[in-house]
């Protein structure tokens, strides 16, 4: 089988995905259909304090006697909190069906609820904030457009459109290089200041002569 990824054909078998699972920061866990674990990757060690070859071909339910109560109801889309090692972790599964539709793998993904809130609040704060510098940007008389170090447009307050007769619409989203012509805009300052990676002052005619 295949899969697109980054808009090209990718085959599956050129995905290490051992590598994948081993690496992220989420504890997983496979088990069988008998709920005996066959794969415990390196973040369940380290969240659960438990070492691998001590719980490889053992019952879940033994090796989190805290899922117990949950068990009836795995089957829903839900997320279970659970206490192990003075960890406090999110527990969430879901089954993996071969080609036939039958159940062949049942993987627990758990993380670790306090970082997640951690995050959260973070990702709030850096929300805020932004928002409040869009604010400040907006509100400015002069004419403001930012872009990332590849020139593509990330933000561009009235002033900019008021300025230079370009709709927002044309501008984020879009390279600043999409705008050079040799009519109007022979060159971007924005492009110039990335390139010779200082300030850069240049005077610009816009295409409706001001």
């Amino acid at each position: 089988k295949s899969m697109l990824y980054g808009g090209k054909g990718m085959s599956v078998q050129n995905v290490n995905y051992e590598q994948i699972l081993r690496q992220s920061p989420n504890g997983i866990v496979f088990t069988d259909n008998d709920f005996q674990i066959r794969y415990f990757n390196d973040a369940a060690e380290r969240l659960t304090g438990l070492k691998k070859e001590n719980v490889v071909d053992r019952c879940f339910f033994d090796i989190f006697p805290q899922m117990v109560p949950y068990r009836e109801t795995l089957h829903e889309d839900r997320i279970n909190r659970i206490t192990i090692n003075d960890n406090h972790l999110c527990v969430r599964n879901f089954v993996n069906l071969d080609d036939n539709g039958s159940r062949r793998t049942r993987v627990f993904i758990m993380h670790n609820y306090y970082d997640d809130l951690a995050l959260a609040t973070e990702l709030e704060k850096t929300e805020q904030v932004m928002e409040e510098l869009q604010e400040i940007i907006e509100g400015s008389f002069d004419g403001i457009l930012v872009t990332d170090g590849e020139g593509n447009v990330l933000l561009v307050n009235q002033s900019y459109v008021r300025n230079t007769d370009i709709k927002k619409e044309e501008l984020i989203g879009h390279n600043i290089k999409e705008l050079i012509n040799p009519v109007w805009m022979k060159n971007s300052v924005a492009l110039l200041a990335i390139e010779q990676k200082q300030p850069v002052s240049l005077h610009h005619t816009t295409k409706h002569g001001k």
